[in-house]
């Protein structure tokens, strides 16, 4: 391109003219995601940002002088943006690995609670009467009264009897932490 079609080239990008444009997007579109693919690694995200890139020249409408500058600027920009790219990323997975640490360390600190927790509840059972005793252990197992009743030939009032003078006995004993006990135990 000479010197001469150059300036009318950037007068024509100038003003809106989509032909030069065109010239533009055709001229340093593959080069620039070339470029940013390098920063990036990853073609998609470089076609992307180089998009982005373009959008913004034809809404801006460029006003460069020379030609040097407007490449100067393109790849300039590009880089800029495969860098905005890559502290974002790093970022947003910093923040996933945050949220994956958080996420383990109350999980196993819930597991360790609630395993104290139905052991404190497993001993005060063991120290109920014979018959409750063995009711809310069918309990804790995840039997419903009428199975309960069945198992230890009881009825099922008597099977409520026992859950009721058991949790009373629980809540002697272990006091607030029994209503914690019984959620857990599914009581």
């Amino acid at each position: 391109m000479s010197e001469q079609d150059e300036v009318k080239w950037l007068q024509g990008l100038r003003v809106g003219d989509d032909r030069a444009f065109k010239v533009l997007f055709e001229k340093y579109y593959a080069s620039l995601c070339a470029f940013a693919t390098n920063f990036v690694n990853a073609p998609d995200v470089a076609e992307d940002i180089v998009q982005e890139i373009f959008f913004k020249l034809y809404t801006d409408k460029p006003t460069f002088d020379v030609v040097v500058a407007l490449k100067s600027y393109l790849y300039l920009v590009t880089k800029n943006q495969c860098l905005n790219y890559l502290k974002h990323a790093r970022i947003e997975q910093e923040y996933m690995s945050f949220l994956k640490e958080r996420e383990t360390t109350t999980f196993f600190f819930n597991q360790i609670v609630e395993q104290e927790l139905l052991t404190l509840l497993s001993e005060a059972i063991q120290d109920l009467p014979e018959q409750t005793g063995q009711v809310f252990q069918l309990v804790m197992e995840g039997f419903d009264n009428a199975e309960i009743a069945e198992k230890l030939n009881l009825s099922i009032d008597s099977v409520k009897s026992h859950k009721k003078r058991g949790k009373q006995l629980l809540k002697s004993r272990l006091g607030d932490i029994t209503a914690i006990l019984l959620f857990l135990s599914n009581c």
